[in-house]
């Protein structure tokens, strides 16, 4: 009995989700397809921010950096500030969906 209570539990909670973007397989309600993938033709690559940068040291180790992992600091270390070495800690802008590659402050 409690196992059909969690199934249900669980299918209300996916059926409550959102998001936005563009699925590209299955062919879905928002027109994606394989055809479309990876060509940014209905907006859907414009969901970062620009200019971001964390406050503080890094916080992600060593062994997890992708990004030139054998430089932890000095001047040869230009990513220190970027937002993927410290996962949770830089600003959000744009309501966690990003400024359409835009940034904190407008150009003109």
């Amino acid at each position: 009995m409690w196992q059909a209570q969690l199934v249900a539990c669980a299918i209300s909670l996916v059926s409550s989700a959102e998001g936005h973007g563009l699925l590209t397989f299955p062919p879905n309600r928002v027109g994606g397809s394989l055809k479309d993938g990876g060509t940014c033709k209905k907006g859907e690559c414009m969901w970062f921010s620009n200019l971001v940068s964390i406050s503080g040291d890094p916080t992600l180790p060593d062994f997890a950096r992708t990004i030139e992992p054998n430089i932890s600091g000095g001047p040869a270390d230009i990513y220190r500030a970027s937002p993927w070495r410290a996962p949770g800690r830089a600003p959000v802008f744009g309501s966690g969906c990003g400024v359409a590659g835009g940034g904190p402050h407008m150009y003109v």
